[in-house]
């Protein structure tokens, strides 16, 4: 018997989660809040919408050790965000070393989470493992 579809309404901001997890790889629960929800609402609100996210099958759970865990994308979520990306040359989401994400992508986001200068871009090794050279930014 074939997994049947998940099922969610999914919203702008969801898509927005989506993306960033398949750019970054992983977050925390406060990251996503901080980044997604801060101005609107506690982050209790944050882990509920992710929670629906999770049993809708978009994003899953990662874990980093010590009993600590990440949100990561799940298949059907990829799927979703493909359609947002460009074009890829090689399909792939998942983390092969989801601490060494989770660290990377603290180091590299630190206090540009929310907001970054204008005069710096972010290149993840998502985008340089799947984009074609001429998505890249310049």
């Amino acid at each position: 018997m074939p997994n049947p579809k998940p099922t969610a309404k999914i919203t702008d901001r969801d898509r927005s989660i989506l993306v960033f997890l398949w750019l970054w790889k992983v977050s925390t629960t406060a990251g996503i809040w901080r980044k997604f929800f801060s101005e609107k609402s506690e982050i209790h609100t944050t882990y509920r919408r992710l929670w629906q996210l999770k049993r809708a099958k978009f994003i899953a759970f990662a874990s980093i050790g010590d009993g600590n865990r990440v949100w990561t994308l799940a298949k059907a979520g990829f799927e979703l965000v493909k359609e947002e990306l460009p074009y890829l040359k090689e399909n792939g989401f998942k983390s092969e070393h989801v601490r060494h994400d989770y660290l990377v992508s603290a180091f590299h986001l630190g206090g540009y989470l929310v907001q970054r200068p204008e005069n710096v871009s972010f290149i993840t090794e998502q985008q340089l493992r799947r984009y074609s050279t001429e998505s890249l930014p310049s």
